[in-house]
């Protein structure tokens, strides 16, 4: 990377150029200059920095003329510089005269600068003929080479290669960009340049697009640069609120690339760093593979700053749910508030809505849970010819999700399925094989009520009728989303999920959505979608194509309803002829001999970038028999989605229904459509397509192999002799070494790595266990091996196996284990029924919050009420402890926890403990809590008295300052001196309020006595017991207390108490007290 200088050199040397200022010198060696078509030249920018361009012609996006521009070949050191003059003179060899020649044309002087020659329509040659006039053969250059000749396409714009001067107005580079070639980075933030017709694309904004192309002819890159083309504008108004787009797919690893490939795109324009959010937040576990989302968001949360939004159909689905929950539980005049802050202020804190629970709904059904859990348990005589790859998405597709059912939402009555024309139901064109298939519709529906589960199409029907019927609903998400992106997928490669997909059927709902508009603004055109078909294919050659192209023709020949027809696909990039190897098996398609050379000796293994493909799981378990490891083996279906340097296609023609394949392929090609019956070999259709989705893997080189020549041969004599130009190469034993061909990187752990990741998003686990091994990524593989165990363990548990189900699901938490994935592991746990494996599993871990429900599945009450009372959750303490039936431990809880609980589970306890004190379920030392937690004060003491319980009905009185009642039951109880201090603390005096004067003096006696009784050697002072008695207007009270203190000083004086004493005592029970007490004192001494 060049140092601080260079770059600020390097940056005055690019504007210097794109100016019409040129310092440079011609380079290369006379042989270099004279193989040129084009000149080159360097300009000098530092010490030992140069840069490699020449003059070069493009058609402007936005003026549709041609000019000349520079396009910049290389930033570099010298010695790369040398390096890259090879590549350009192969790239300038396939130009065209008419190219080479305006290349050359001087460019205008004016003012000491130079400016790009318009070529007008007198110079029509160059606008209409094409600049190249063949491609590069991917067999004669090398990758740098290819990319290179990619880059030189790229028109200007702020994220372009090529730096265009228009007159009178020069290009000023955003540091973004300037930094990208500095750090030759270009690839990364600035992908490619763009065709006149994705051009065209990008720049439709007045009505509805489709974009109609086959794989790896641009359709997602179209979308992409559409979506940000428009942020863009957005963004650079003023004042103007951004644009709310989002983009779907249906990978979340796609979303991902797309997702970071739109903020790169972004981040060069605006000369800052941008974070688009990912729906549930970016840190999503990359081993989570699940068809469910987990978000939380909302149309309501939805921030500006979360814009460009590019998230899956399943994340998008949940997110509508999330809002039509939300706007449903939520009452009106509560909620229209917060509806106008929404619609006037777009500002929201997300936690107002954070829901913990995300799942409204059980198991849903995909075509892999069919498979496994539905299809086992349908009759044999439905299934026995059927796939259920095809009949699922028949199901969701046809008979419950057809367009004709938008606006009914009701599946078709088996009469209306039965009538359907061939092109609206292609998978099944015949009477009894749609009677099968409903009837296994009706059996699948009875099967998912009884267990809970949903589909697809069930939750969507939920939620229209949801946003049909609620028109604050529909306000709030027509203020959400702006602009919506979908990438769809391609019919030609319709062979199993998207097997009902037909781009007619979109184009109708557009032209229904947007009519209305149409109508109220008298603009028909609303209504019509502008339709853009892309023919340019960038990920195979011509020579794949050609071949690719022709089984396109068959599909549409033979039926024409089942695809969508396009103009045949054209590769940027020559190649080789996919090669056919006959009489070829496994030994001799590895060594590439007919010996007997021992086959292990001779193997040699294939790299991550190679692919042997077959038909089916029974020829792949075969051919994975022979060859272990060495290569990756999949079947057609599960390499859909993915691309491949070099893809063998095995045994494709093998057998004797193969074989009429074959022949019938052949006669297709020569037969009038008229007279091929498309009812009778309906089944071909999907040969074809199957055919197709194999060829379009391949980047660089494709291979078919057939062990029996005769098998093949017709299919084989329509390639090279039949069609006007023959298109394979055919090969047997001992005419060419296939290895040769194959030039495989089998030590490359990253492209392993990367290889088992892919397989893991499409939830082929165990081949993406064999990637990871290859990898050396003993983690990675150890969590395919899981998913995979517990895959095994789903199909078992659908096939009645009991023992299998259970011995693979221990496989696969042992390995989640091991991964410390123990979310998966708990998942398996609880498939098995052993909650309380799961639970301390969580606990292990620390995880209290998820521990504490499963032991309450597990019946472990009493560790779900720790876990709950530890976390805070007191409620569900108090409800485990309850189902534990430790009745004192729940009430000792309630009354430490009372103000922790909510108030209706406290009435619910309060409710449980009358029936606990009635059925005497309460030991003793509990009662007292459980009557403090009944609802009333009558209740409470109604239950002391039941129980005798005096004391704590005392405690009752006083605490509510019940003292009229308290003082009786204190008499009662023989608390006397406490009775007494009530009455003198609450000046209880009169009989209204309290005691009557001689009940209250009996009462002083007695304690007083009492007191005097239990002293010893002590005067007792009346005052003691409470000033407010003496105090009192009651003088027969004082004179009590006097008369007692008077005692109290008798009996402790020393010696004989003398008559005069005891005739001054004036109350006769002190007297009766002093000669009780003399009497006890005379006893005692006569006995010692």
């Amino acid at each position: 990377m060049p140092r601080s200088d260079q770059a600020s050199a390097l940056s005055k040397t690019l504007i210097d150029l794109t100016s019409g200022e040129w310092r440079y010198d011609r380079v290369g060696s006379k042989h270099q200059q004279k193989a040129l078509r084009v000149p080159l030249a360097a300009t000098q920018c530092g010490q030992d920095l140069a840069i490699l361009w020449q003059v070069d012609v493009e058609i402007g996006s936005e003026t549709q003329i041609a000019q000349q521009v520079i396009t910049i070949w290389a930033v570099g050191k010298l010695a790369e510089i040398n390096k890259a003059i090879d590549r350009v003179i192969k790239i300038q060899q396939m130009y065209t005269q008419e190219h080479v020649r305006d290349c050359r044309k001087r460019p205008i002087q004016k003012s000491r600068k130079l400016l790009p020659v318009r070529f007008t329509s007198q110079h029509a040659s160059t606008i209409s003929v094409p600049k190249c006039a063949g491609r590069l053969d991917v067999t004669n250059v090398d990758q740098a080479t290819i990319d290179m000749a990619s880059m030189t396409t790229t028109r200007l714009t702020t994220s372009s290669l090529k730096l265009i001067a228009p007159a009178d107005k020069f290009y000023a580079f955003t540091k973004p960009l300037i930094r990208a070639i500095i750090a030759n980075d270009l690839t990364a933030e600035f992908p490619f340049d763009l065709s006149t017709d994705e051009t065209q694309v990008i720049n439709h904004f007045e009505t509805a697009s489709l974009i109609l192309g086959r794989s790896g002819t641009g359709k997602t890159t179209c979308l992409i640069f559409k979506m940000v083309s428009k942020y863009l504008a957005r963004r650079a108004v003023i004042d103007e609120p951004p644009i709310k787009q989002i983009l779907l797919t249906r990978s979340s690893f796609l979303a991902r690339k797309l997702r970071d490939y739109s903020r790169r795109l972004i981040e060069g324009q605006i000369s800052q760093s941008l974070h688009l959010v990912a729906l549930g937040g970016d840190d999503v576990d990359p081993w989570k593979v699940t068809s469910e989302a987990s978000i939380k968001e909302n149309a309501l949360t939805l921030r500006d700053d979360m814009f460009p939004l590019v998230c899956t159909f399943m994340e998008f689905l949940q997110l509508l749910e999330n809002t039509v929950r939300w706007v449903g539980i939520a009452d009106c005049v509560t909620m229209w508030p917060l509806l106008i802050r929404f619609l006037f202020y777009r500002r929201l804190d997300r936690k107002c809505f954070e829901d913990g629970n995300n799942t409204p709904h059980g198991q849903l059904v995909t075509v892999q849970t069919f498979q496994l859990d539905y299809w086992p348990r349908l009759p044999s005589h439905l299934t026995k010819h059927l796939s259920a790859n095809l009949v699922f998405p028949e199901i969701l597709g046809v008979i419950k999700g057809s367009v004709s059912s938008t606006k009914t939402l009701t599946p078709l009555t088996i009469e209306a399925y039965l009538d359907l024309l061939p092109r609206s139901a292609p998978s099944f064109p015949t009477q009894p094989e749609r009677t099968a298939v409903y009837k296994i519709y009706q059996l699948y529906e009875t099967l998912k009520k009884s267990d809970g589960d949903i589909d697809l199409v069930d939750r969507v029907v939920k939620l229209i009728k949801a946003i049909r019927n609620n028109s604050t609903l529909e306000q709030i998400l027509g203020n959400a989303f702006h602009e919506v992106y979908i990438d769809a997928g391609d019919t030609a490669q319709a062979i199993s999920q998207d097997s009902t997909f037909r781009f007619k059927d979109p184009k109708g709902l557009f032209y229904e959505h947007f009519s209305a508009a149409s109508s109220a603004t008298r603009q028909t055109d609303l209504a019509r979608p502008r339709l853009f078909t892309l023919n340019k294919n960038y990920r195979s050659h011509q020579g794949i194509l050609a071949v690719a192209s022709l089984v396109m023709d068959l599909l549409w020949k033979g039926f024409p309803e089942t695809i969508d027809r396009l103009e045949p696909e054209i590769g940027r990039l020559s190649g080789p002829k996919p090669v056919v190897f006959l009489n070829c098996d496994a030994k001799t398609f590895i060594s590439g001999k007919d010996d007997d050379i021992e086959f292990s000796k001779r193997s040699v293994e294939f790299g991550a970038e190679q692919v042997i493909l077959v038909r089916d799981e029974h020829m792949k378990k075969a051919l994975k028999d022979q060859f272990g490891d060495a290569a990756l083996i999949l079947t057609i279906l599960q390499s859909k989605g993915m691309e491949f340097d070099d893809v063998v296609l095995w045994n494709f023609f093998h057998g004797e229904t193969r074989t009429m394949v074959a022949r019938k392929l052949a006669s297709l090609y020569v037969e009038e459509e008229s007279a091929f019956d498309a009812k009778k070999y309906w089944n071909l259709c999907s040969e074809l397509k199957q055919l197709y989705v194999a060829i379009t893997r391949a980047r660089t080189q494709l291979f078919v192999v057939e062990s029996s020549e005769s098998d093949s041969a017709p299919f084989v004599k329509m390639l090279t002799e039949d069609v006007p130009k023959c298109l394979v190469d055919v090969t047997r034993p001992g005419d060419a070494i296939l290895m040769s061909m194959l030039p495989g990187d089998t030590v490359d752990p990253q492209k392993w790595a990367m290889r088992g990741q892919q397989l893991m998003q499409l939830i082929n686990y165990k081949d993406a266990a064999m990637c990871f091994r290859k990898a050396g990524d003993k983690q990675a593989e150890i969590i395919a091996l899981a998913r995979m165990q517990e895959d095994d363990a789903r199909q078992s548990n659908a096939s009645g196996d009991v023992e299998g189900f259970k011995a693979h699901l221990e496989a696969a938490i042992s390995h989640f284990s091991h991964a410390r994935l123990f979310e998966d592991a708990s998942r398996c746990l609880i498939r098995m029924s052993n909650f309380d494996r799961a639970a301390l599993l969580w606990l292990r871990q620390r995880r209290l919050d998820t521990a504490a429900p499963l032991f309450q599945q597990a019946k472990s009450h009493g560790k779900a009420a720790v876990c709950f009372r530890i976390i805070g959750r007191h409620d569900d303490a108090a409800i485990s402890l309850r189902n534990q039936g430790d009745y004192d431990k729940l009430v000792s809880y309630l009354s430490s926890n009372r103000d922790q609980l909510s108030p209706e589970h406290l009435r619910t306890f309060t409710r449980l403990c009358k029936l606990l004190l009635k059925q005497e379920k309460l030991d003793s030392s509990r009662r007292k809590d459980a009557i403090a937690l009944l609802g009333t004060t009558d209740e409470q003491e109604a239950a002391f008295l039941e129980y005798d319980m005096r004391h704590d009905l005392a405690d009752l009185y006083t605490r509510q300052q019940r003292y009229k009642n308290l003082l009786p039951l204190l008499l009662r109880m023989g608390e006397l001196e406490k009775s007494l201090k009530l009455v003198a603390d609450q000046k209880m005096f009169d009989p209204g309020s309290g005691i009557a004067e001689p009940e209250l003096l009996r009462l002083l006696n007695y304690v007083y006595a009492g007191k005097i009784n239990a002293s010893s050697k002590t005067t007792f002072k009346a005052s003691l017991l409470g000033t407010n008695l003496l105090e009192g207007t009651m003088s027969a009270l004082a004179r009590s207390a006097t008369q007692w203190e008077e005692v109290s000083r008798l009996r402790n004086k020393q010696g004989s108490i003398s008559h005069r004493d005891f005739a001054d005592l004036e109350m006769s029970i002190c007297k009766d007290f002093i000669s009780l007490q003399a009497s006890r004192s005379f006893v005692g001494r006569s006995g010692s």
